[in-house]
C-alpha cells in the first residue's frame, strides 16, 4: 500500500465516527498531492440533502481531529462537500439505494466489448449490478467497475426540453 493510501485509510478511521455522529455517511474520500496535500471528503445524508452549514460544521470537526492526530505530514487543503447530482457510487449499498436511477459505469476492462455503460439500475446482488439500457440488461461484476456515478444528464435535458 502506498503512503497516500495509508494516510487515506487513517483519515477514514478518524473522520468516519465524526460523520456518523452527525447522522451522515462518507460518500467518498480522495487524497492526492500536488504541491500540498489535498483532501476531499464527500458527505451524504440518508434522508434530505447536505447543506452548506453541514459541510462547514463537519469541516471544522475533521480539521481539528486530523491536526490533533497529525495524520497528514505536511500542510494540506481540506474540502468537505456534498456528493452533488453526479454522486459517486462506491459500495454495493450505494447501488441498492439508487435502484431505478440512471448510472454511468466505467470499467477496468471491456465487458461485451465495451469500456463503459450507461443505464438504469435494475437489480443488485452481492457481487453484480444489472443495468438496463434501451431494453437490454447487462450484468456487471463489482470487481470490473473502475468508477460509477449517478447520471442525471438525460434528466436535465428532459427538464430543459
Amino acid at each position: 500500500m502506498s503512503s497516500l493510501e495509508l494516510i487515506k485509510e487513517k483519515v477514514k478511521e478518524l473522520v468516519e465516527p465524526i460523520i456518523k455522529d452527525n447522522f451522515m455517511e462518507i460518500a467518498d474520500i480522495e487524497l492526492y498531492k500536488s504541491g500540498n496535500y489535498h483532501l476531499k471528503v464527500v458527505i451524504d445524508k440518508l434522508k434530505g440533502s447536505v447543506s452548506l452549514d453541514d459541510c462547514a460544521k463537519i469541516s471544522e470537526q475533521i480539521a481539528l481531529e486530523l491536526d490533533m492526530n497529525d495524520v497528514i505530514p505536511e500542510r494540506y487543503f481540506l474540502e468537505v462537500s456534498s456528493p452533488g447530482t453526479d454522486r459517486p457510487l462506491k459500495k454495493n449499498e450505494d447501488f441498492r439505494r439508487f435502484k431505478g436511477q440512471r448510472v454511468k459505469i466505467v470499467l477496468h476492462q471491456l465487458v461485451n466489448s465495451q469500456p463503459a455503460y450507461t443505464g438504469y439500475i435494475q437489480e443488485v446482488t452481492d457481487d453484480k449490478v444489472m443495468i438496463e439500457n434501451e431494453g437490454k440488461i447487462t450484468e456487471i461484476s463489482f470487481s470490473d467497475i473502475k468508477k460509477a456515478n449517478l447520471d442525471t444528464a438525460e434528466d436535465d435535458l428532459k427538464k430543459r426540453g
